[in-house]
């Protein structure tokens, strides 16, 4: 089987445009069963035995791709296949679609196009460019030709890896679990850190948060988790945080105990599913207070969705029915009562009194990391 696969975003870059496209070919690699890879021409050619081909549906950086014939550099040879494919076909008419990247080829694209329109129609089907029930697409490259009838789209994006690494801070619900795939998208390798309220660092393995991660595996091969007890941060807020500061007191624990992680291991960003004024939580007040004495960028793609967009999307990409799925979450033994507006000054005096700095030594003694693959 030859499959052609091609970009979109990619094309646009400039002299490291390479370096894109030997990360997209490493994670087709990574998804397929592959017997050869090679560039020909802005466009990935890939041979495989292999019916795991539709695991290309899930590669960021991929416009479409399409499951070719393949013909000689021949005029003669290639219209021959075509019509070939074209009897098979059983239509009544036909668009015809060439494109030459090597320009040196005898024929223009309008000629070539228009022979083998002379043999379709001895086939007795009309050629129709308007509506037509199927379109034959030829590729012409210095190297080969290229027929096919079927653009599989992809998702588009840049090939993760390519941007980096990041840590997502991800509680189980539907928001970080969609923020985390749109970062990919832009080409980042996604990690996870994960709060837990359970008894054991190993029982989270078995609740709902291994479940979405996998499904994100679909779309980066493999990730990491590192999983940390709430009961450091719990035991030690009592009586010291107000009631009305709580959410916000430990959203900024969580990104400052998640800096520490990103910076011991090459992490460039953090990410958070916040989308903006969604939730209590959520203000820009908020949201500002929560990173305070955060330094390292934090990257929220979900600020400007509505909620029924991402509940959407999330149904897109099959995390949803199990993001909505009962969960001890610690967002959710805090108070139901979040202030709308904390002040930066707020947080200060709080933290007059709790020392996150120990606090995070504390939890990194308790805290486990696993690997978990595709």
């Amino acid at each position: 089987m030859k499959i052609i696969v091609h970009y979109g975003e990619i094309g646009l870059k400039g002299k490291n445009r390479g370096f894109f496209e030997n990360r997209l070919i490493e994670n087709i690699k990574n998804n397929l069963d592959v017997d050869e890879i090679k560039m020909d021409s802005k466009r990935v050619v890939v041979s495989s035995k292999s019916k795991d081909w539709k695991n290309l549906k899930n590669i960021f950086g991929i416009e479409y791709f399409s499951l070719v014939e393949e013909s000689e550099l021949d005029v003669d040879k290639i219209i021959k296949k075509s019509l070939g494919m074209i009897k098979k076909l059983k239509i009544k008419n036909l668009a015809l679609s060439t494109t030459r990247s090597d320009k040196s080829f005898p024929l223009t694209s309008l000629e070539l196009n228009k022979r083998i329109g002379e043999g379709v129609n001895k086939l007795g089907i009309k050629i129709n460019f308007s509506d037509p029930d199927e379109t034959l697409f030829i590729e012409i490259t210095s190297k080969n030709c290229y027929l096919y009838t079927k653009k599989i789209k992809g998702l588009g994006g840049l090939p993760v890896g390519s941007s980096g690494k990041v840590l997502c801070l991800f509680s189980g619900g539907i928001d970080s679990a969609l923020a985390a795939y749109l970062m990919m998208k832009r080409g980042c390798k996604v990690d996870f850190l994960h709060f837990h309220a359970l008894q054991n660092n190993k029982y989270v393995e078995e609740t709902k948060i291994k479940t979405i991660l996998d499904k994100l595996n679909v779309f980066q091969s493999s990730c990491r988790m590192f999983v940390i007890p709430y009961h450091n941060y719990q035991l030690s807020s009592m009586e010291k945080v107000p009631e009305s500061l709580d959410v916000v007191m430990f959203k900024n624990f969580m990104l400052r105990f998640g800096e520490v992680i990103a910076r011991k291991n090459g992490y460039k960003a953090l990410i958070t599913g916040d989308s903006l004024g969604q939730v209590a939580s959520q203000t820009l007040d908020n949201i500002n207070s929560s990173r305070f004495k955060v330094n390292l960028p934090i990257l929220s793609p979900l600020l400007s969705f509505d909620k029924q967009e991402i509940v959407d999307l999330a149904k897109k990409i099959g995390t949803y029915e199990e993001s909505i799925k009962k969960y001890k979450d610690c967002c959710s033994i805090i108070s139901r009562k979040p202030s709308t507006s904390v002040k930066i000054v707020e947080v200060e005096k709080v933290l007059e009194k709790l020392n996150f700095d120990k606090l995070i030594e504390e939890s990194l003694d308790e805290m486990e990391s696993v690997k978990l693959s595709f």
